[in-house]
């Protein structure tokens, strides 16, 4: 009976969660989803496969974003742009029987290699099967007319016009709050007490916002954001097995590439320090955990 019910009033039964969120029933900062731009999407996609189509039975299956209530996608348009989406499958009444559509719960999409500048953004958006939904405009759109979405008859979600379509189903984003993870809750290094948001200095040479997310094995992807420019650089490593307390960080600039080797202290947990590799000759690095509170621990 829920299900008929749903089939026959999904409009407004969908409408329910958007409504919920602009009333501020939601908490905004447990919801991963608002909190990933064009850089992490791009990240998120690199660690999935991209499918050639999705069905409501296999995103049924997915492990949920905190903060979204349905399954989440990441999608390469046809442009190139990064975009992500909540969604949510229902039926409409039509003038043959019930119809099966998709709801595009919210999706917003991000210019390449702009990665805070929103090209289209909305909530709430019915697809029809037949039709296309233009990620880049943010617009229901005829078939064969720039559309990255496609619903079939049977009310699978298909790629169109050379998009790509991938399950996201982690984040790869650094913890800030202290109360979801707590370097300091144990005494020996653990591979995710380099995780986190770094106010990093290389000899006076660069300075930045280093953001670390580290996975299970000791494997780190994040970002260098530079203090002078703003611009955003891709950072890899690897927490090293031998040595736990010792990350090997390559930082991919415009033009080159550089390494750190850096050494989190054992005390505190707040600091690393090493050295880096640039143009041939070695220079100190300090890095300083930056806090929830958005201070640098030099400034607490």
């Amino acid at each position: 009976m829920r299900r008929i019910l749903l089939a026959v009033s999904i409009l407004p039964v969908l409408l329910l969660p958007a409504a919920a969120q602009e009333s501020g029933t939601r908490a905004a900062p447990a919801d991963v989803f608002d909190r990933h731009d064009g850089f992490w999407l791009r990240r998120a996609a690199e660690q999935s496969k991209p499918v050639p189509a999705v069905t409501e039975a296999a995103s049924r299956q997915w492990k949920r974003l905190p903060g979204a209530e349905g399954p989440a996608l990441v999608v390469k348009t046809d442009q190139g742009n990064w975009a992500k989406l909540e969604l949510d499958w229902g039926y409409r009444r039509g003038p043959k029987g019930l119809l099966r559509v998709l709801m595009l719960v919210r999706f917003q999409t991000y210019r390449a290699g702009q990665n805070q500048q929103v090209v289209a953004r909305g909530r709430q958006r019915m697809l029809f099967p037949g039709f296309e939904f233009d990620l880049d405009l943010g617009q229901v759109v005829p078939s064969g007319l720039g559309g990255d979405l496609r619903l079939s008859a049977s009310g699978q979600l298909e790629p169109a016009g050379g998009a790509q379509l991938f399950p996201w189903q982690r984040s790869w984003l650094p913890e800030t709050s202290g109360e979801e993870y707590d370097p300091l809750a144990h005494p020996e290094v653990r591979v995710r007490d380099f995780q986190g948001t770094w106010l990093l200095d290389a000899d006076g040479r660069r300075r930045g916002r280093l953001e670390l997310s580290v996975d299970q094995r000791g494997s780190v992807l994040g970002r260098f954001v530079s203090q002078q420019t703003g611009t955003a650089f891709d950072a890899i490593g690897k927490v090293q097995a031998a040595t736990p307390h010792r990350l090997r960080l390559l930082i991919k600039f415009a033009n080159s590439e550089q390494t750190f080797d850096l050494y989190l202290w054992t005390a505190g947990k707040q600091i690393m320090a090493g050295t880096t590799q640039l143009q041939g000759q070695r220079y100190g690095v300090v890095a300083r955990r930056i806090p929830p509170s958005g201070k640098s621990v030099s400034e607490k």
